[in-house]
């Protein structure tokens, strides 16, 4: 599972998304791929405005929700035995 934070990213990778968004429309433009430069920019383009930032879920966390449903599950079934 992936964890998306919207205006979380630092300006240096800011700018490496801005030049690397310039990069990709500039290098499909010149090779006549106008449509794939125009998604591939809009999506880099959309990504560095809006400063999403993507990685892992903290596995602790997720161990703990996981630990504590399983120990509600056995809790209703004992409940539901006794």
């Amino acid at each position: 599972m992936k964890n998306i934070k919207i205006f979380d990213l630092n300006i240096g990778k800011t700018v490496v998304r801005f030049y690397l968004m310039m990069a990709v429309v500039i290098i499909f433009g010149f090779l006549g791929q106008f449509t794939l430069a125009a998604i591939l920019g809009y999506i880099l383009g959309i990504s560095f405005i809006l400063g999403v930032r993507v990685g892992a879920k903290d596995e602790k966390a997720t161990a703990k929700r996981i630990h504590k449903l399983d120990f509600e599950k056995r809790e209703k079934a004992i409940r539901k035995v006794a």
